[in-house]
């Protein structure tokens, strides 16, 4: 799969989400800025999928797409980090019995940074070989 412009715009929206996640962070809005920056690390794993396939994904929870076609080249332990990160997606977003804390949203910061920084680009400098699958399985509605 030759990487497209749709790998770059999924990029640079993350950057964009990442950067208004550290801004509210700053202002210790915790909610918002756990929301950006987890929303910026979906966006950064959907670009990095991207490097595979050119199909639409319309899930959140992409951490085991992520995992199928990375966790040879990134490791497993990534994989987890990545699905206990995203498990939280749903917390910032809705009122509810879990208070957010700075801490958690540091916990999201790391994360996020990595695949925007060292993450994604790695599979735009170096695409992956096809494993078999031209797109991957289940990210469509």
């Amino acid at each position: 799969m030759a990487i497209n412009g749709k790998v770059q715009e999924y990029l640079a929206l993350a950057t964009k989400y990442f950067e208004a996640g550290e801004l509210t962070a700053k202002k210790k809005n915790w909610e918002p800025a756990l929301n950006s920056l987890l929303h910026s690390l979906e966006l950064s794993v959907k670009a990095a999928l991207y490097t595979v396939s050119d199909e639409d994904i319309h899930v959140h929870q992409v951490a085991g797409h992520f995992g199928r076609h990375f966790r040879d080249r990134f490791g497993a332990e990534l994989c987890r980090e990545l699905a206990r990160t995203l498990s939280k997606y749903t917390i910032p977003r809705y009122p509810g019995d879990e208070d957010i804390t700075g801490k958690d949203v540091q916990t999201a910061l790391a994360p996020a940074r990595k695949f925007i920084e060292d993450i994604v680009p790695d599979p735009m400098k170096n695409p992956p070989r096809h494993n078999g699958r031209a797109k991957p399985a289940s990210t469509t509605r």
